[in-house]
């Protein structure tokens, strides 16, 4: 009788899937399942290349002139993705605060209003999507920074709430280097809001 079974994703972004006792190591996040009479289906998350060591950059974490970290708001429906991102945002010198859909988000915001730097928002995240939680972060935290994250391409209204808040599009899949670069980028920015 053939088994098959899948390892978790750690923090190296690799994995272990073997079937039958054979094991076979994979350096990027997916994983592999093989059920009798069903077959077999993998599922791959994003590509990315390295460990999330290699990734992490060189304490962009830090506010300049201060030995406090950036605190970034991470939102993402993807626990994995989720997950893995928080890791490389931690290792390059980040606080990190997670949720998992629009409400969490919310939550999460309330409740550390003042300490969030930075919110890298993933653009179709449940129940409705992102625009009306930035909308209500934004109404709070005019100098709030915001990334957004998406396969797809972002609506006209997303697109002029983004620009008016000094933040950046961060098209999936994407790497962490880029994500990284995409963070400095927006946080030598002015936001342009109306007054």
């Amino acid at each position: 009788m053939r088994r098959a079974y899948v390892t978790r994703i750690d923090a190296r972004a690799h994995y272990d899937a073997g079937v039958g006792g054979c094991a076979t190591r994979y350096t990027h996040p997916a994983s592999r399942e093989t059920r009798a009479g069903v077959g077999r289906s993998t599922a791959a998350l994003r590509p990315l290349a390295g460990s999330a060591r290699a990734w992490a950059g060189d304490g962009i974490g830090r506010r300049m002139g201060d030995d406090d970290a950036v605190t970034v708001l991470l939102v993402d429906d993807e626990p994995q993705l989720l997950r893995l991102v928080g890791r490389v945002l931690e290792r390059a010198g980040f606080t990190v605060l997670s949720a998992r859909d629009g409400r969490e988000a919310l939550e999460v915001f309330e409740a550390h209003r003042d300490e969030i730097d930075l919110a890298i928002l993933d653009v179709l995240v449940p129940p409705n999507g992102i625009e009306e939680v930035l909308r209500v972060m934004l109404a709070q935290r005019e100098d709030l920074r915001v990334i957004l994250a998406s396969g797809d391409e972002l609506s006209d209204s997303l697109r002029e709430l983004l620009r008016g808040a000094g933040g950046a599009f961060l098209r999936k899949p994407f790497v962490p280097k880029g994500l990284l670069r995409v963070i400095e980028e927006v946080r030598a920015t002015t936001p342009e809001r109306e007054g």
